[in-house]
């Protein structure tokens, strides 16, 4: 059953809209507000929101709310409502993240349609999300991490877990299914190995490649012992990206990146 949210201040309208898609078994819920929308949206987290752009006077118009929306969870699919005809106003819509734009007054026959086409998209987008790979990436340098994170996630289909600490990791590694370990070696407190030693207690395939300053023949063979991977500090982003590809490879979880 989608959850649906109607953000307009007419109040015709939004109970005209609310029968409609109740009959459609959807869940529906009123807000003639931005503020108290986004209360909702934060503690429901609606699949669709139809939202006006007049929100009434004095209020948050609806381009600048649906940005806010956009901010606070990117996957909520926002159909723009307006009176607005100009191609200005469609365009400004979309680049602040609308997924469609409806001119009043409307076919509700027409806003079924549309509806119908978002809900199956976040089905397939759903449905997607538990097929890709989670890739846990631990260093307890920020600036590592957040390095890693932006060159992969633009280039890898991935979800992608971050551990400042290898306590933090080995906590992740229990309550996430992680399908590869990406993790530096020398840190405080709990190192790589220990972090390594819960990872192959967990799988005995997770994939895990180590990121080190230290670059030996003992460092080889220890790799050797955890089943793993190391590339030496300074890396290439190109060659961790090339590794990545290769593991996740190996356990059927690579997506090529569409755009």
């Amino acid at each position: 059953m989608a959850k649906l949210l109607i953000v307009d201040d007419d109040h015709d309208t939004c109970e005209y809209l609310k029968e409609f898609f109740e009959q459609r078994k959807c869940l529906v819920v009123i807000k003639n507000s931005a503020p108290s929308a986004l209360l909702f949206i934060k503690a429901e987290r609606p699949d669709i929101v139809l939202l006006d752009v007049r929100l009434g006077e004095g209020q948050q118009d609806g381009l600048s709310f649906l940005q806010n929306i956009k901010k606070f969870d990117a996957t909520i699919k926002v159909v723009i409502m307006t009176v607005a005809s100009d191609d200005q106003a469609r365009e400004k819509a979309f680049a602040f993240g609308a997924d469609d734009f409806i001119q009043k007054p409307f076919h509700a026959a027409y806003l079924e349609g549309v509806v119908s086409q978002k809900v199956a998209a976040l089905a397939q987008e759903k449905k997607k999300s538990l097929l890709l790979p989670k890739i846990l990436i631990v260093d307890d340098e920020m600036e590592t991490r957040q390095t890693l994170r932006d060159y992969l996630s633009r280039r890898v289909e991935c979800e992608i877990l971050e551990a400042s600490s290898g306590y933090e990791a080995i906590e992740k590694l229990k309550k996430e299914t992680i399908d590869l370990l990406l993790t530096d070696m020398k840190m405080p407190g709990i190192r790589g190995t220990e972090v390594m030693e819960q990872a192959r207690a967990i799988s005995e395939d997770m994939p895990i490649i180590v990121l080190t300053k230290w670059d030996s023949a003992q460092m080889s063979q220890q790799m050797k012992d955890f089943g793993a991977e190391y590339i030496p500090k300074p890396f290439s982003l190109k060659i961790v990206k090339s590794k990545v590809e290769e593991k996740l490879k190996s356990i059927g979880k690579f997506f090529i990146k569409n755009g």
